[in-house]
């Protein structure tokens, strides 16, 4: 069966992403990948909102960087790539 994985980042993409996951859950298997932006207090810690929307993480990835500023920005970004090499490299 065809797999996909869809990386949710913030509020901004969420609730586009919503209707394309149960689009496509219809038709093949997803993966729901939750970003650091979700969990942090300075960006309304969204993450509640996808479980409110019916949908269960495959990944929910944390960081202690503040995204507000560039270079916590910048970090969370590797703390992405970085559990996203780790995470999904194995499943196929």
């Amino acid at each position: 069966m065809t797999r996909v994985a869809l990386f949710t980042g913030s509020r901004s993409d969420l609730f586009r992403l919503i209707p394309v996951h149960r689009a496509l859950e219809r038709l093949i298997e997803v993966d729901l990948v939750v970003g650091p932006m979700h969990f942090h207090g300075a960006t309304g810690e969204t993450a509640g909102l996808i479980r409110k929307a019916g949908l269960r993480p495959a990944l929910e990835i944390h960081s202690d960087e503040d995204p507000e500023t560039r270079v916590g920005a910048a970090r969370c970004v590797a703390d992405v790539t970085r559990a996203l090499a780790e995470n999904l490299s194995g499943r196929r």
